[in-house]
């Protein structure tokens, strides 16, 4: 069993907005977008990942690479309905890929990250809202 280290959590605020593709931040796997609009959402998770990636580390003082780390992922919901969380997946997806742009570990690959758990979602009431917190271990 690995030691835990330090926790870094990276909060993201991500707005659903399906009538305006372009102010959208959240991509599932329902969406029938086509290619050049799902583009353009995960460019900017990527970014929006990268700049908070980036705040974390500087925050945190995390000058080397991460080479072992547990990702744990909780996200709220803006209504009661239920929601299959793994919908979510593109735009988690993204987020990990913004994090390697920010060069916090070489590559999102298998022998880095070792799990990724998605835990259940809570109601929390917001305007079409959903709050992301990326908890890493390592």
């Amino acid at each position: 069993m690995k030691k835990i280290k330090q926790t870094l959590t990276i909060s993201f605020e991500l707005r659903r907005t399906p009538r305006n593709k372009k102010t959208n931040q959240i991509i599932t796997a329902n969406d029938t977008l086509n290619r050049f609009e799902r583009a353009a959402i995960v460019k900017r998770l990527r970014r929006l990942s990268k700049a908070k990636t980036l705040e974390a580390m500087t925050l945190n003082n995390i000058t080397e690479h991460i080479t072992d780390v547990d990702i744990i992922i909780k996200q709220t919901r803006f209504d009661n309905r239920t929601r299959d969380a793994m919908n979510l997946a593109p735009t988690f997806k993204a987020l990990i890929d913004g994090m390697t742009d920010a060069d916090i570990w070489e590559d999102d690959n298998d022998d880095i990250i070792n799990a990724i758990t998605v835990e259940r979602s809570t109601f929390e009431k917001t305007d079409k809202t959903i709050n992301i917190k990326m908890i890493l271990k390592f």
